[in-house]
């Protein structure tokens, strides 16, 4: 019975002691249309070192994959190895848990539940930058907003628990701004500074439908 506990005791230690901390990677991916362009992508993210439970669909565009916390990548690097495959991330969320040590759910990191997007809005300064960066922020939920005027591409993180893309656009698009999927009112446009009248018939960059 002695020896029993001791292995029994000894199995728990060894358990314990490989609990590990890992970060969920969820993302949707633009350009898919074929199992080669799966392929691609299945043979670019098998490659990252200590990479688990890999999945791939077609149908929905869906990437997910689970990485050790001490192997894991921002966000941003996880868009740019999308990004290198030859297809368009659409966002990629990273959730965090402790497997083997805690339940999934209340005990997760504050980011837990954050999104990060970049939407097509027309802007042509720093007054239309200030605009819908404001904009943006104030509908709950939205915890950052970049617009490049450059690029006209606004990059948002937000939880998608609290708001959703139609629900940003919607906001940007009241204040004047037009967006891939919303036009602002006339009237609105209308009323905004010389410099901000962007040209509402310029088409969108190249990579947007």
């Amino acid at each position: 019975m002695r020896y029993f506990l001791s292995v029994l005791a000894a199995l728990l230690m060894i358990f314990n002691g490989n609990a590990q901390e890992t970060i969920t990677y969820t993302a949707k991916i633009k350009g898919m249309s074929c199992n080669y362009c799966t392929n691609s992508v299945n043979k670019k993210f098998k490659k990252l070192p200590g990479i688990s439970q890999l999945n791939i669909d077609l149908e929905t565009g869906m990437l997910s994959f689970v990485l050790p916390k001490e192997k894991s990548f921002t966000i941003e690097e996880i868009e740019d190895k999308i990004k290198k495959t030859g297809y368009t991330p659409v966002w990629v969320k990273a959730s965090e848990a402790e497997i083997g040590t805690k339940p999934v759910g209340k005990n997760m990191d504050e980011s837990n539940g954050l999104i990060t997007v970049s939407i097509f809005v027309k802007g042509n300064c720093g007054m239309c930058k200030d605009r819908i960066e404001e904009a943006t922020t104030k509908v709950k939920g939205v915890k950052e907003a970049n617009w490049d005027s450059e690029t006209q591409q606004l990059k948002v993180v937000f939880n998608d628990k609290k708001t959703s893309l139609v629900a940003i656009e919607k906001k940007i698009a009241s204040v004047g701004h037009d967006t891939e999927h919303e036009k602002a009112p006339d009237s609105v446009y209308n009323n905004l500074h010389g410099c901000c009248k962007y040209d509402r018939e310029a088409s969108m960059p190249a990579g947007k439908e």
